[in-house]
């Protein structure tokens, strides 16, 4: 599995109890950081130890990850939630 190799994750939304929270869960007890959209839709998640982006840091989180300055080329789910809900 392709997560177990790294580090850090941008999880935009996992509903509550679904396996992809579930998942993310084991991964952050095993010391691997989670990062979530900073917004109520998202606040079981924080409460579960996700790190909160939002969008006034979600460039430089971007680049902080990637390396890359711009998101030319990167497009973000279409079931992203809206981060100011």
């Amino acid at each position: 599995m392709v997560a177990l190799m790294g580090e850090e994750f941008f999880v935009p939304h996992a509903s509550p109890q679904s396996q992809t929270e579930r998942l993310c869960r084991e991964f952050i007890a095993s010391g691997k950081k989670i990062c979530t959209f900073d917004s109520a839709i998202n606040a079981h998640l924080l409460k579960s130890g996700f790190k909160p982006i939002n969008t006034d840091n979600f460039h430089d989180y971007i680049h902080h990850v990637t390396g890359k300055k711009e998101l030319t080329g990167m497009a973000l789910s279409p079931l992203c939630p809206p981060p100011d809900q």
